[in-house]
């Protein structure tokens, strides 16, 4: 919740981070999450919010320029990447208090941060896939890009329009489209290649389902989800995407981060 007397930078319901962060510099010495508006009808979130909530972090307030870039290249996020002493007890107080006033559990969350800048990182039970919903879409939109690197230089502006639809506004129809256009098999061939789903820890980025309904299902190995996610793998995705190796091998990795990028950064604009 904002404090009284501070300026205001929500705009309705939505809070404007560009206000927010000019109006609240960051303090490198302290993790603070941005203040959040409580709604008359919120309820607990589910694993698998908060697990969107891990990828929310890490994207706040990510640029591509300066010394950050060096930071980014030399960030290894794997199953033996240590936390941060510091950063984790904050992490962790956060998701007590949350859950204490909420009444969930501790099995039934799981959430991390990864700060770009430093590179410091806390995640709570980093590798206990839940089902992804939406989330999931992610994968679809890597795909893409893998099985078509031409679209790296040569995106025409339809496919661009709809991507933006998948990814901005969760449209399923989009998302449809493109998984039956690339196969769910090639989709997670593509993840797998990546790490981005490993039965052997936990799980992580699975696509088993075309979006809608009445259409094959090829659930997961780990959870038997037709879309799995888990908070290392979200983070994981969102690290590689900012240093520009979230693309096919063969591409201009600058030319592909861009565009998927910009496809990303759809959700906060307009189409």
């Amino acid at each position: 919740m904002e404090n009284p007397g501070t300026t205001s930078c929500f705009r309705g319901k939505s809070l404007d981070p560009k206000c927010y962060r000019r109006h609240h510099p960051p303090d490198s010495k302290r993790f603070e999450l941005m203040p959040v508006r409580f709604l008359p009808h919120f309820r607990p979130l589910r694993p698998v919010t908060l697990a969107i909530m891990a990828a929310a972090v890490v994207c706040t307030g990510c640029h591509t320029s300066g010394p950050r870039m060096n930071t980014l290249d030399r960030i290894t996020l794997n199953y033996l990447t240590p936390t941060d002493p510091d950063l984790q007890a904050q992490l962790e107080a956060i998701d007590t208090r949350l859950r204490n006033r909420f009444g969930i559990s501790p099995e039934q969350t799981a959430i991390g941060v990864l700060d770009l800048q430093t590179g410091r990182l806390a995640m709570v039970r980093p590798d206990h896939e839940e089902y992804a919903a939406s989330v999931a879409k992610i994968g679809i939109l890597l795909a893409y890009f893998e099985l078509h690197p031409e679209a790296a230089t040569a995106l025409d502006p339809v496919t661009r329009h709809e991507l933006g639809m998948m990814i901005k506004i969760s449209s399923n129809e989009m998302a449809a489209k493109f998984s039956r256009e690339l196969g769910l098999s090639r989709i997670q061939q593509v993840l797998n290649a990546y790490g981005f789903y490993d039965p052997a820890h936990g799980g992580g980025i699975w696509v088993g389902k075309h979006y809608g309904q009445d259409s094959e299902r090829v659930g997961d190995p780990v959870g038997n989800n037709s879309h799995a996610a888990t908070v290392r793998q979200l983070l994981r995705s969102t690290c590689c995407l900012n240093k520009g190796n979230w693309s096919h091998r063969q591409l201009h990795a600058r030319c592909a981060r861009s565009l998927l990028r910009r496809i990303c950064l759809m959700m906060t604009l307009s189409l």
